[in-house]
């Protein structure tokens, strides 16, 4: 893994040698980042790309550099792999049409907005892995993250105090306002963009269902 590691900052940094003796660096923006985590032997040995929803998968880098952005600036803004698009939109001059699911990343970028003006939450889909077919979504609030898995038990984690995810507290009385809200937050994302299909009914029926409960 490590290998990889370097082969790709060589690669990179030999592309921004190139901007730079071409006289294009002061002028271009460049994005850095990737389409997954990987496990890594985390979790008691799992090592994957995908089939999960742990941080080690769903965390994943970005780094822009471009005019306008303060060198090593940072921010712990809720971002999406569905903002690139309109970022890249914006920062080209044309319009963001407004059927998309991202939002630009230009006022983070630029400093025209606080992290406290981003988004509070956001969600994330997954279908499985290979052989394996589960319908999953997450959901981000704050600092918490709630997982729900088609046929398995949902997750609650408190993202600042259990970074490794270690300690679902789904079923922690202390924490069942949190459970509660948070399963409604994805219910709500799930009606407002129509994931509603045969695929995912199951899911939406253990999420009612917990609602009721609680």
């Amino acid at each position: 893994a490590y290998e990889h590691y370097e082969y790709i900052e060589k690669a990179v940094n030999r592309f921004l040698d190139r901007l730079e003796a071409l006289g294009l660096s002061d002028n271009a923006f460049v994005f850095c980042t990737a389409d997954h985590g990987d496990s890594l032997g985390s979790h008691g040995g799992m090592v994957d790309k995908a089939g999960d929803m742990m941080e080690e998968l769903m965390h994943i880098p970005l780094v822009i550099r471009g005019p306008g952005i303060g060198a090593g600036t940072s921010t712990d803004a809720l971002v999406s792999n569905l903002d690139l698009v309109p970022t890249v939109l914006e920062l080209a001059g044309a319009g963001v049409p407004e059927y998309m699911d991202g939002m630009s990343l230009v006022p983070l970028l630029t400093g025209a907005a606080g992290d406290s003006a981003w988004r509070e939450d956001f969600m994330a889909e997954h279908y499985g892995h290979f052989e394996v077919y589960a319908a999953q979504r997450a959901l981000y609030c704050r600092k918490y993250k709630f997982v729900a898995t088609e046929g398995a038990f949902h997750e609650l984690y408190d993202l600042h105090a259990d970074p490794f995810e270690l300690n679902n507290v789904a079923d922690d009385p202390a924490f069942k306002p949190t459970a509660a809200e948070m399963r409604r937050r994805l219910l709500d994302y799930m009606k407002r963009f129509d994931d509603n299909g045969d695929d995912v009914q199951p899911l939406i029926r253990s999420l009612a269902d917990a609602r009721t409960r609680s």
